[in-house]
C-alpha cells in the first residue's frame, strides 16, 4: 500500500522523554521565542537532563515559560539559578547560557489530551529551582558513577600490566629464578612444562633440591637446542673459504657431498688429500665468485 507524506514541517523526535518525579539537573540547551495560545509572548526552552534518574541522564525536555506576567516565576527562577543579573524588566541573550546547569523538583500534571496511541499527556512542573549547588548530593552521585568507570578503566589497565608480565615471563625462566622459588612454586612450573612431581627412588618426600635439579634439567636442554638452532643458522648463513681452511678431510667430503662437488678419485695406491680437497671446493665453490668480481663494469 502506498501512502502519501509531507514531512516539511515535522519536528525530529529526538531525545524527548517523560521523567518520574523527582529531583534533577538540568543543563540548558535551547532557547526560542513563541506565543502561547493567548497571544501572550512566550520562551521555549530545551533542557538536557544531566543528574537525576539514571534512566534519564542524556535526556531533554521542553518547557514553554511565558516571558512576562505572573505566570513568568518559572522563567525568573531558572534566570536567576544560572547566575544572570535580573532587573524588573530588560533583554537576556540565554543562548549565552547554553550548557549553564541547575537544579529543580519536577512534578508531573495530567492533561486534558491524549495522544494519537490514546495515552494521557503529561506535562513537567519544575519547582524549587535553584543553582546547581544547591543539588551537589545529585552531582556526588555522578562523580562517584565517573570515578567507579575510572577505576573499572584503571582495573584494565592493571590486567593489561599483568599481562605484560606474563609475557614476560614467558620469555624464558634462568637456573637463577629457580633459586627464589619455593616448592610449591616449582611444583606449579613443573606441570607447566609436564615434569615429573614424584620423589625420587628411595625418598619418601619431594623436597626443593629434587624439584630444582629437575627443573635445571630441562632449562640446560632447552639452552642446548638454542644453541644448536643458532649454529644451524649460522651454517646456513654461507659457506666460506676460510670455513674450509679449519676442516679435516672428513668434515671437507660432508661440504662436498652436501654441495654435488665431484671429487677425483686418487691414483692407484694414493689416498686424498685434505689440502687436494679443499683445493677442489674452492674452484668448484668460489672461483665463480672471484671471476666475476674481475670482471669490468659496463
Amino acid at each position: 500500500m502506498t501512502f502519501g507524506y509531507d514531512f516539511s514541517d515535522t519536528e525530529e523526535y529526538g531525545d524527548f522523554v517523560t521523567l518520574t518525579p523527582g529531583r534533577y539537573i538540568f543543563a540548558l540547551t535551547k532557547a526560542e521565542k513563541d506565543e502561547s495560545a493567548a497571544g501572550n509572548p512566550m520562551a521555549v526552552i530545551t533542557l538536557r537532563v544531566v543528574a537525576g534518574n539514571e534512566a534519564y541522564i542524556g535526556g531533554t525536555i521542553r518547557q514553554n515559560w511565558l516571558t512576562s506576567g505572573k505566570s513568568a516565576f518559572r522563567l525568573r527562577a531558572m534566570m536567576r539559578a544560572l547566575g544572570i543579573d535580573l532587573k524588573d524588566k530588560g533583554k537576556v541573550a540565554l543562548e549565552k547560557y547554553y550548557e549553564e546547569e541547575f537544579g529543580a523538583r519536577v512534578s508531573l500534571t495530567e492533561g486534558k489530551d491524549k495522544n494519537e496511541a490514546g495515552e494521557t499527556i503529561f506535562f513537567h512542573d519544575l519547582n524549587s529551582i535553584l543553582p546547581a549547588e544547591q543539588y551537589a548530593d545529585l552531582l556526588e552521585d555522578l562523580d562517584e558513577e565517573e570515578e567507579e568507570d575510572d577505576e573499572d578503566i584503571e582495573d584494565e589497565d592493571i590486567e593489561d600490566i599483568e599481562d605484560d608480565e606474563d609475557e614476560d615471563d614467558e620469555e624464558g625462566i634462568s637456573v637463577e629464578d629457580l633459586d627464589d622459588m619455593d616448592l610449591a612454586a616449582l611444583k606449579e612450573l613443573a606441570e607447566e612444562w609436564e615434569v615429573s612431581t614424584k620423589p625420587d627412588k628411595g625418598k619418601k618426600k619431594l623436597g626443593v633440591a629434587q624439584m630444582r635439579r629437575r627443573l635445571t634439567a630441562v632449562i640446560e636442554d632447552a639452552e642446548e637446542d638454542e644453541d644448536e638452532d643458532e649454529e644451524e643458522e649460522d651454517d646456513d648463513e654461507g659457506l666460506t673459504e676460510d670455513d674450509l681452511t679449519d676442516m679435516g678431510l672428513a668434515s671437507l667430503r660432508e661440504v662436498a657431498e652436501e654441495n654435488d662437488v665431484k671429487l677425483p678419485k686418487p691414483k692407484p695406491g694414493k689416498k686424498l688429500s685434505a689440502a687436494r680437497v679443499r683445493k677442489v671446493l674452492v674452484e668448484a665453490l668460489f672461483d665463480d665468485e672471484d671471476e666475476g668480481d674481475d670482471e669490468e663494469p659496463f
